[in-house]
């Protein structure tokens, strides 16, 4: 069995600056489903990512990775 990453949660991103969902959430029964990505909020160079690496440059370490990493290249790997 393969070590699993821990939940993203206030509590493993103490320093975050974005909302938290104010519900319960039970990740295993949970999926990411991504209906429409704007340039805002996805594009590394623009938006929340380049604002991110102004001002908390420690968030957007975290937050652009995992963007191009996990959340955009989904579509293809299906």
């Amino acid at each position: 069995m393969t070590e699993q990453n821990p939940i993203d949660s206030p509590t493993t991103l103490p320093g975050w600056h974005m909302p938290w969902p104010s519900f319960e959430v039970d990740w295993k029964k949970s999926a990411l489903i991504v209906i429409d990505m704007q340039n805002y909020g996805c594009n590394p160079d623009a938006g929340v990512a380049q604002m991110l690496s102004l001002r908390y440059p420690e968030i957007a370490g975290y937050y652009v990775p995992r963007l191009m990493d996990t959340v955009i290249p989904a579509p293809s790997a299906s």
